[in-house]
């Protein structure tokens, strides 16, 4: 398995929790809402919490940008709340 394959197995998501904790914690009304304040297209979240799109990094810094929240609060809303483990790569 190549590492980038592990890093998306390690690295994956519940999207529909992880954007339902979003709305609750910034007490927003539904994803409508949440697009229209990140300046995002509403197939983005469609794609999010139906586990069809990663959560990209430039998402991560819009939502800290734009709803204030540190990439820490971000990491505990994606269940990333340990480190990430140092991949072993095979030669």
């Amino acid at each position: 398995m190549r590492c980038a394959e592990q890093t998306q197995q390690q690295l994956k998501v519940n999207g529909d929790k992880f954007v339902d904790g979003l709305l609750r914690k910034c007490q927003i009304k539904n994803d409508a809402a949440l697009c229209r304040i990140l300046e995002i297209a509403p197939p983005r979240i469609s794609k999010i919490r139906h586990g069809k799109m990663p959560i990209s990094a430039d998402l991560i810094l819009r939502i800290h940008d734009t709803l204030a929240l540190s990439i820490i609060e971000i990491r505990k809303l994606m269940a990333f709340d340990h480190p990430i483990k140092k991949l072993k790569q095979k030669d």
